[in-house]
């Protein structure tokens, strides 16, 4: 397995994360880099469907197979830092 890492801009577009689920799970940290709220779910995701993630916000998130992260802002862009386990 590699260490994978990525620093996705997010905008009022809902768009997937470069990371995804292998038939074993993973688990991706997140950091939300930048200074804007980004909203974290599955496609489709808006501002209010979303889990809410502050700026200076970090978390591990397990993902099971086939999951994708897809993340949302309600204004403007954020950055967000991605660090995963990729096969």
């Amino acid at each position: 397995m590699a260490t994978r890492t990525a620093q996705v801009t997010v905008s009022t577009t809902a768009a997937a994360l470069p990371c995804r689920a292998t038939d074993r799970g993973q688990q991706v940290l997140v950091k939300n880099a930048g200074e804007v709220a980004a909203y974290l779910g599955v496609e489709g995701v808006t501002a209010s469907t979303g889990y809410p993630f502050d700026p200076g916000a970090e978390a591990t998130l397990p993902l099971q197979y086939g999951e994708q992260l897809h993340a949302v802002t309600d204004t403007g862009t954020t950055l967000l830092a991605l660090l995963w386990l990729a096969p």
